[in-house]
């Protein structure tokens, strides 16, 4: 950072790089909930969001949304995972 006349010339590559984060939080959660999902149909296609098994996967990738992009995010991914398991449920219902 360099300070030219009592101002800040350029800004550190770490504030950029957070500032960098906080403007695409929400593609950022979109793009986590996405690989979530498409790993739990490589796992169990009947079962994307992984509800049954011994261990809460949802439950950890909510809470990590929530912990580090807030309470908006996390109901943003919420509302997305909520939705694919919708349409997975309704798909297997009608096979």
């Amino acid at each position: 950072m360099e300070v030219v006349s009592g101002r800040v010339k350029e800004k550190s590559k770490i504030e950029s790089l957070l500032k960098f984060l906080h403007e695409y939080a929400y593609i950022e959660t979109i793009i986590m909930v996405t690989m979530y999902l498409g790993v739990g149909y490589l796992i169990d296609n009947k079962d994307i969001c992984m509800l049954n098994s011994d261990i809460s996967f949802i439950l950890i990738l909510l809470a990590i949304i929530t912990l580090f992009h807030g309470f908006e995010n996390g109901i943003l991914a919420l509302t997305i995972s909520s939705l694919c398991y919708v349409v997975t449920l309704s798909s297997i219902c009608l096979y």
